[in-house]
């Protein structure tokens, strides 16, 4: 029997990867480089040959998007089995795909395989945990290999399997890539996207250079360069607040015309209490504009404000807005635009940005840490660059 099967067609640097023999490579790149493209290639070859491969990807979600995706290659005809609720296939060849998410590894455990595809590794939680006690144990019977391929996350255990391959060591072998080694994407449109992203998401975005602080968007050096002791004593030309929620703090912080933090506050009091501390702004500096977080129960205790005050205005933060924010500010400090306090710098170090499973950006805090801090001075530094002497902001 004679069957056409068709899947894309790698450019040169995919197809070195694919043909070379090593046991375990390892591929640093940049995003929309191909990474997928490559993992489909290698794992519709493989199972075509017999082969039994496991496909780790960081959230079930992509899991499932990909069963779908690699099952529209393959003609019904060679499928002997599949289950989707499984997230596997069998072919008539022997060989079998099965997906596992990143965020369940234990579920891998009664399994042996010939390949392991770990598909953005560096994003699998606790992957050097998972390697040792529930992917590696898998190819001992077959003596498989495996492909970790990723856009870098800081350096962490994925940076550390990659120089493995960079110094040579038995069975291993890495790659490097940027975005722009992608003969297929338009450079037009790259260039555009570099264009707005911050210094720190580039090089390890595009460029695939592993950041020194896991995610860390602002850079260690950047934020000790624009940390400062003492507040400044010019007069704001605008206060930011950022609303409590649970657990978290409600941050005010003022900025003057030089982009200096002139005042900070940051309490946990109830929304009346919250009301009074900013309406009393209104009468030690009556010319500044007020920006408040208008997200949730934030738009009541704006329209309370609002019914005293003339001069304030809200901010609702989703995932729309809050990305363009905080690249204002990431901007702003990579370009020694702003200072800030100790405080505030504080939490900068420990805030991350990552990518959705449908490949949007976000940013948050790390595990455990605020970032109350930063989306104030991130509100108040966006208000800042629109201010102008007519007192006329425009609302982002």
């Amino acid at each position: 029997m004679k069957v056409e099967v068709t899947i894309p067609r790698p450019f040169k640097l995919q197809k070195e990867i694919i043909e070379d023999p090593t046991r375990f490579k390892v591929v640093c790149a940049g995003r929309r480089v191909g990474k997928s493209t490559l993992c489909k290639v290698m794992t519709i070859l493989l199972i075509l040959e017999g082969k039994r491969v496991a496909y780790i990807t960081p959230e079930f979600g992509l899991a499932e998007k990909f069963y779908d995706e690699y099952l529209a290659h393959i003609p019904d005809q060679l499928i002997s089995a599949k289950n989707k609720s499984r997230v596997s296939a069998s072919l008539i060849t022997g060989g079998q795909l099965k997906f596992f998410s990143g965020e369940a590894l234990e579920r891998v455990r009664s399994f042996e395989f010939d390949y392991l595809i770990v598909d953005e590794a560096a994003y699998i939680p606790d992957l050097e945990k998972e390697w040792m006690s529930a992917l590696r144990p898998l190819l001992i019977k077959t003596r498989g290999g495996a492909i970790f391929i990723s856009t870098p996350k800081g350096q962490n255990f994925f940076y550390s399997l990659f120089q493995k391959g960079v110094n040579g060591e038995k069975d291993y072998k890495a790659w490097q890539f940027s975005s722009y080694e992608n003969p297929y994407l338009p450079k037009e449109e790259l260039d555009e996207l570099v264009q707005s992203m911050p210094e720190a998401n580039y090089r390890q975005e595009i460029l695939a250079e592993p950041g020194e602080n896991i995610a860390n968007p602002f850079g260690t050096a950047a934020i000790a360069r624009n940390t400062i002791k003492e507040l400044s004593n010019r007069p704001p030309v605008v206060f930011a607040a950022d609303l409590a929620r649970v657990n978290d703090f409600t941050v005010i912080i003022g900025l003057d015309d030089q982009g200096s933090t002139c005042y900070f506050d940051r309490f946990q009091l109830p929304w009346n209490q919250t009301v009074e501390r900013i309406k009393v702004l209104r009468d030690k500096f009556p010319m500044p504009q007020i920006v408040v977080d208008a997200t949730g129960v934030g738009s009541v205790i704006l329209e309370q404000l609002q019914r005293d005050i003339y001069n304030v205005y809200g901010f609702a933060f989703t995932s729309a807005t809050k990305p363009k924010i905080i690249h204002k500010l990431i901007k702003a400090v990579e370009t020694d635009q702003i200072k800030f306090n100790e405080m505030t710098a504080r939490e900068m170090s420990t805030f991350e940005y990552r990518y959705s499973s449908s490949g949007n950006l976000q940013y948050d805090a790390a595990s455990g840490f605020h970032d109350d801090c930063v989306a104030a001075l991130a509100m108040a530094n966006n208000f800042r660059q629109t201010y102008n002497m007519n007192d006329t902001l425009t609302i982002f």
